[in-house]
């Protein structure tokens, strides 16, 4: 038994007669659209309408075509002011990493400055305490000094005793720039000291005599500041430096004294050749003159001894 087995077959259709049925379809409704009416005012008003419709849709895409031209040129200058933008954020953004350089650099400097402040200070601070340590030393040496000058031979006494006056009275202010020129001061005495009482003089010079009440013209002598005599030009007045503050020469001189100065004269004179003679005040006599100021009028004569 042969069994038969019914099927629908779909015919093919071809894409060529479908895409031209569609042409057509679009081509009649395109000339029912724009084919003018069989009559003749509606004609021509259909006419002009479509004129009016070309020249509106013309004008549109005209317009839109110059929109798009602006817009174009709107992207343009947004891109290049956007870029002009980038790089002024980028300078600027230089500028603050060099100010912020800048800034700590000179951070740094006010730090190293206020370091150094700090370090003057504790610096003067331990100045002012050498100064006001040495200046407090210096001071019982000052004043032993004026003590000597005041007691030693009189030459250029009074300028000398102004000197160490002014040193005492400085070193004993408050200030500490007074004290500390009061020390230079002081020094720079001492060194004048020093080479008075390494050196020995001869010149001629008036002697004041009672006070100054009478003058002799004589050579005077000055034997370091251990001693200093003078004798008269006509050889007949010999004094010898006195070891009381009251007073500056001692004129009542023995003979055995007088022979030692006039030979020491002689030989500052060139008149004997050099030869060694006894100094005619021992070096003591300074030290101690502060402690003979209250010695008789004994005080100061030589005897054949000294």
């Amino acid at each position: 038994m042969s069994m038969y087995r019914k099927t629908t077959r779909r015919r093919p259709v071809k894409m060529g007669r479908v895409k031209a049925r569609t042409a057509a379809a679009l081509a009649t409704c395109l000339v029912c659209c724009v084919a003018p009416p069989a009559f003749g005012q509606e004609n021509q008003d259909e006419t002009d309408g479509g004129k009016a419709l070309a020249r509106k849709i013309h004008e549109t895409v005209e317009a839109i075509h110059a929109v798009r031209l602006e817009r174009l040129r709107l992207q343009e200058q947004h891109k290049s002011d956007v870029g002009e933008i980038d790089r002024q954020i980028e300078r600027l953004r230089n500028d603050l990493e060099q100010t912020d350089a800048a800034v700590r650099e000179e951070a740094a400097k006010l730090r190293a400055v206020e370091a150094h402040v700090e370090e003057d200070k504790r610096a003067k601070q331990r100045a002012e305490l050498v100064v006001s340590q040495a200046a407090a030393s210096a001071l019982d040496a000052a004043g032993g000094m004026a003590a000597r000058v005041r007691g030693g031979i009189p030459y250029h006494k009074p300028q000398r005793e102004e000197r160490i006056g002014r040193v005492v009275e400085g070193l004993e202010d408050r200030d500490l720039l007074v004290q500390a020129d009061a020390l230079s001061n002081y020094f720079s005495f001492c060194a004048g000291e020093l080479r008075l009482a390494g050196s020995v003089q001869l010149w001629n010079e008036p002697v004041l005599l009672d006070g100054g009440e009478r003058q002799t013209h004589a050579y005077q002598v000055r034997l370091g500041l251990v001693s200093q005599f003078f004798v008269s030009e006509d050889g007949g007045t010999v004094g010898l430096a006195a070891r009381q503050t009251g007073r500056e020469w001692d004129l009542e001189v023995n003979r055995s004294r007088q022979r030692q100065l006039r030979a020491i004269l002689d030989v500052l004179q060139q008149r004997r050749p050099p030869e060694v003679v006894a100094v005619p005040c021992p070096a003591s006599a300074v030290c101690g003159s502060t402690k003979d100021a209250s010695d008789g009028p004994s005080a100061g004569r030589g005897t054949a001894e000294d």
